[in-house]
């Protein structure tokens, strides 16, 4: 008898914590919903200040693309998925163009720009990249905003999935203590 009431008690718990869990998985899904939102109006913000075609496809080169936030999958431990920041890339892979922008003082030589690779090639330096630059130096605050929006947004869709995946598991626990409360009462009659 005392452990059926030790299996209820489990059963509470478990209910509670899968509610509990429900709630937060939510709440992170009203928050992705809301940083997705404000990523996608900033981007169009942007695209009005600049103009359509400097902001726009036509700015990402994807032969050069890397990206910048990996996800690792792990089948151990509560989290399943976590993400990490992965930033640096090789200045040998980095060219900088420069797409519709006006010369001036065109009777006056340039000035020798600093060597992207470093003069030893046997040292490869690391720096870091950041992908706004492909549409110009100076870029509107709300194409940055946008940026931040997105990459918060990866941190909370990871979120979402490692509280999905902590409910499936709740769920699955819950239904085997519920058989295991059914065989006992059974046996009890």
């Amino acid at each position: 008898m005392e452990e059926l009431q030790e299996v209820n008690q489990k059963l509470d718990a478990k209910l509670i914590c899968f509610f509990e869990t429900l709630s937060s998985l939510y709440q992170e899904q009203e928050k992705l919903n809301d940083q997705m939102k404000d990523g996608f109006w900033n981007m169009s913000r942007a695209r009005y200040n600049m103009g359509v075609r400097f902001v726009g496809m036509d700015q990402i080169h994807e032969e050069r693309m890397q990206a910048l936030t990996k996800v690792k999958v792990e089948e151990e431990g509560t989290d399943v998925f976590e993400g990490y920041s992965s930033l640096s890339v090789s200045e040998e892979n980095i060219q900088v163009e420069t797409i519709g922008l006006r010369k001036r003082n065109v009777g006056q030589s340039p000035e020798p720009s600093p060597p992207l690779v470093s003069p030893d090639p046997s040292t490869k330096t690391k720096r870091q990249h950041d992908p706004i630059k492909w549409f110009g130096v100076l870029v509107p605050p709300s194409l940055r905003q946008c940026q931040n929006q997105f990459k918060s947004s990866v941190e909370t869709t990871i979120a979402v999935a490692n509280l999905k995946q902590k409910l499936m598991q709740l769920k699955s626990e819950y239904v085997n203590l519920q058989k295991k409360k059914a065989e006992m009462t059974s046996a009890l009659k």
